[in-house]
């Protein structure tokens, strides 16, 4: 199937539409889950490093 022409074929029904809409909501809601444990878990991270080091400190 080549997408070339008419937009109107892109999208036929309002099943069609909800189905990509749908796919869109869980991507940004994927995306958003990722960015929010890469900066939450830094800040654990950082954490985690300073506890280790008292760790080792008094070991």
């Amino acid at each position: 199937m080549v997408m070339f022409g008419a937009p109107e074929h892109a999208f036929t029904t309002k099943e069609e539409r909800m189905i990509f809409a749908i796919c869109i909501l869980i991507m940004c809601a994927i995306c958003n889950i990722w960015i929010v444990e890469i900066y939450g878990s830094k800040k654990d991270k950082q954490l985690r490093l300073m506890d280790l080091r008292k760790m080792t400190k008094e070991a």
